[in-house]
C-alpha cells in the first residue's frame, strides 16, 4: 500500500493509506475521466469509487466536481 499525503486549505496535514485500487483512483482523477472510467480503471463499486473521491475532496488532495 502507498501513503497519500494532503495539505488542507486550513494548513493541515492529511494522511491516508491507499490500497492499490484506491491508489489506481487518485492516479487516474485528473479531471478528464467520469466517474464510471475511474470506476472501471480501479475495479472498484461505483459506490465505493464515489465515497472514495469525496473523501479525496474533502482532504484536498484532488479537485472534483460532482
Amino acid at each position: 500500500s502507498k501513503l497519500l499525503i494532503s495539505a488542507c486549505a486550513d494548513q493541515q496535514v492529511i494522511t491516508h493509506r491507499c490500497s492499490s485500487s484506491v491508489q489506481l483512483l487518485f492516479e487516474a482523477a485528473d479531471g478528464t475521466k467520469t466517474v464510471e472510467q475511474l470506476r472501471q480503471h480501479a475495479g472498484l463499486s461505483k459506490q465505493h469509487t464515489e465515497e472514495m473521491l469525496g473523501q479525496m475532496k474533502a482532504i484536498g488532495a484532488i479537485q472534483w466536481k460532482d
